[in-house]
């Protein structure tokens, strides 16, 4: 378990673990698991977004397909299954509230990955009694990792993040440039958390630009990854970084919130939101 409990901690630590130990999580751990689901999905969550967690991780397995991502099967003792209502706007909420779930699970020391797209949907839907208007947006391993896999993790993943210059960009102001350099010394620790996220085969689709008020979110759209997948699961990605985002400012005592505001989009990219000061 991360000592101090925050949530920088938890995404510093934090890799998509792909080999985990064949033993469940005990009492104490399971419940935490469930409570933690709880809690993060309030109000409209609630009614829109669905986390369950399936015990045995064998009854998953079936419906997973044979090839996720560039790694191949992913074999765990338990599996989150996420959903939502068919919304396409509602994925990017949707991994924002996930994510939240996966960092405090990874600060008890619990090992998560994201599936995205490749399982049986259908077949799912049915063994859930899910209702028809519900789409299987993710997959989500978990379990307890085996010690090896941590490591290897930790080497590779640190070589494939894309630098902070690729990932945001800084308005022009007015006057000196001074207020540019100040807002980017206020956010950098919260960039960094942005550059740690996970993302479908690692595409890291975000992009960020700084203002005056704010910090605009883009999204350079995959389209290979729609084609693959069957929804434009960059949208998830977008809001997993998002809560990254949030997440650490909140804890360096910045206040904001997400809201859509008017902005000149680059060329090559879509808006998301914005990250506006209190």
């Amino acid at each position: 378990m991360i000592n101090d409990q925050s949530y920088f901690n938890a995404i510093k630590k934090r890799k998509s673990i792909r080999k985990y130990r064949d033993d469940v999580l005990n009492e104490e751990l399971t419940r935490k698991v469930v409570n933690t689901i709880n809690k993060n999905l309030e109000g409209d969550f609630k009614e829109k977004i669905g986390v369950f967690l399936k015990l045995d991780g064998k009854e998953i397995q079936n419906s997973l397909k044979g090839f996720i991502g560039s790694y191949g099967k992913i074999h765990a003792p338990h599996y989150l299954i996420v959903t939502n209502v068919k919304e396409e706007d509602l994925l990017v909420e949707t991994g924002r509230v996930v994510e939240k779930i996966i960092l405090e699970l990874t600060m008890f020391g619990i090992g998560t990955c994201w599936i995205g797209g490749q399982f049986k949907e259908k077949e799912l839907i049915r063994e859930l009694n899910l209702d028809e208007n519900t789409v299987i947006v993710a997959i989500i391993a978990l379990g307890t990792p085996k010690d090896q896999d941590k490591a290897r993790e930790h080497l590779s993943l640190s070589k494939k993040r894309k630098s902070l210059d690729d990932i945001y960009f800084q308005m022009p102001y007015p006057n000196n440039g001074t207020d540019e350099l100040k807002s980017f010394e206020r956010l950098e620790k919260a960039v960094v958390a942005v550059q740690l996220a996970p993302s479908a085969v690692n595409m890291q689709p975000w992009r960020m630009i700084f203002f005056r008020e704010g910090v605009h979110f883009y999204c350079q759209e995959k389209k290979l990854l729609t084609k693959t997948f069957g929804y434009q699961l960059h949208y998830l990605d977008m809001g997993i970084a998002m809560a990254h985002f949030e997440l650490v400012l909140t804890e360096e005592g910045i206040r904001g919130s997400f809201r859509r505001v008017k902005q000149q989009t680059p060329k090559g990219l879509e808006y998301i939101s914005s990250y506006v000061f209190d």
